[in-house]
């Protein structure tokens, strides 16, 4: 990142202007694009590990090069599910739902109104936790899902 345009197009990636960023990193600059993508996404409220996103970002890009369908299938998803949600009340099983208190992307108040309209659904909001799960909360979530599915119980 060399100057203060390349972070204020970072930033408008954040809001939902993935193509700038794109744009500012190019097709060959896919793993720098995919670490600041990660760091945005991170909680600000804990220290980002950068050894770890840079090597999830490596192993990403080495997976599957950045492709242009893949962020508008994803952003398409998300439109969708829209309708999903009037049908949320309609949902069976049981449901916990794990959410970060520093989510840029979806807020608190989204996961807290899934899980009134989900039936008997848990709702547990992690401080310190971004859209990124860091690695320092990934005993505390399997430790969640494990009791919610009630393994090891």
């Amino acid at each position: 990142m060399g100057n203060d345009t390349d972070t204020e197009q970072i930033r408008r990636a954040r809001n939902g202007e993935v193509e700038i960023a794109y744009q500012t990193f190019g097709a060959a600059g896919g793993e720098p694009l995919l670490l600041e993508v990660m760091r945005m996404l991170s909680s600000p409220n804990h220290p980002f590990d950068e050894a770890w996103a840079r090597s999830a970002a490596e192993l990403s890009h080495a997976r599957a090069p950045r492709d242009r369908g893949t962020t508008q299938g994803h952003l398409a998803a998300g439109r969708a599910s829209i309708g999903l949600y009037r049908r949320l009340g309609e949902v069976t099983a049981p449901v916990l739902i794990l959410h970060g208190a520093d989510d840029p992307l979806a807020r608190v108040s989204g996961a807290c109104a899934m899980a009134r309209r989900l039936p008997g659904a848990r709702l547990q909001v992690f401080a310190a936790m971004g859209h990124v799960v860091p690695r320092h909360l990934w005993p505390a979530i399997a430790d969640a899902v494990a009791a919610h599915a009630g393994v090891g119980a």
